[in-house]
């Protein structure tokens, strides 16, 4: 990592400070206008040579503070979680967890629904916490199957969702299906787009809406920070804290409407 680059870092994130302190906001780079602030700054070597998960770390950091969100690409998701992972409640409720957007695995859902008599669901808990993938059609599909059981939809997401699963939380309370619990997502909401160094590296980042980005996903109820989704499907889920909300959330709604 070079020293320059570590300079430039520090100077930008004084001033970022500043800002701060004086009361205004950092002004967020454009879209449209990120592709070329890369190669600018690969331009005037105020950028390493990256190939380490630490340097990409460096970069997330560097474009943060810029107001622009990153996800380091490839992505790595755990092979356990490449697939739908559906698991009963005590209460009629059912733990679905969704963690890779990056192509559709439609045979791993219909054998995860064959799991449990959807005739006895009383309600879907649905975990995206640390869920990430760019293709849309994936969170198109989860969407129609969601919809199309309905049932009243817990979804847990957090600083780690981004991508698909953000757009598929954002559709499905949009439709008046569910209630988001957890904390603010990335802020990609869907494909985004693609940024490349000339080192290879390669990062996602919001794509352009009306000039600006779309911004993350931020729940209607606000949990403290939890990293039990890395523990599927090893550990029930009614050990997490947050499930725990959800399920208490989902009885209460349930027993509401009766």
């Amino acid at each position: 990592m070079s020293k320059c680059f570590r300079r430039s870092l520090l100077l930008l994130g004084c001033g970022f400070c500043c800002c701060l302190r004086a009361g205004a906001a950092p002004a967020a780079v454009s879209p449209t206008a990120l592709p070329e602030l890369v190669r600018v700054l690969e331009e005037k070597s105020l950028l390493p040579v990256l190939s380490g998960s630490s340097d990409a770390l460096l970069i997330q950091q560097l474009l943060s503070l810029l107001g622009i969100p990153a996800v380091p690409l490839p992505l790595s998701i755990a092979a356990e979680e490449h697939s739908p992972i559906c698991l009963p409640g005590d209460a009629g409720e059912v733990f679905l967890r969704l963690a890779d957007f990056r192509q559709l695995d439609q045979e791993g859902w219909e054998n995860c629904l064959k799991l449990l008599p959807k005739e006895k669901w009383r309600g879907v808990i649905l975990d995206l916490r640390g869920s990430k993938g760019f293709q849309e059609s994936v969170a198109e599909f989860y969407q129609q199957q969601l919809l199309s059981l309905a049932l009243p939809i817990m979804i847990l997401i957090d600083g780690e969702t981004a991508g698909a699963p953000e757009l598929l939380a954002a559709n499905l309370r949009q439709g008046g299906k569910a209630l988001l619990l957890g904390q603010k997502s990335t802020g990609i909401r869907g494909a985004g787009q693609e940024i490349s160094l000339a080192t290879g590296m390669r990062f996602r980042c919001p794509a352009e809406a009306a000039g600006e980005f779309t911004g993350p996903v931020v729940p209607d109820v606000e949990l403290s920070g939890s990293d039990a989704y890395q523990r599927w499907p090893y550990v029930p889920p009614l050990s997490d804290p947050w499930c725990r909300h959800a399920a208490g959330t989902l009885t209460m709604i349930l027993t509401l409407a009766e």
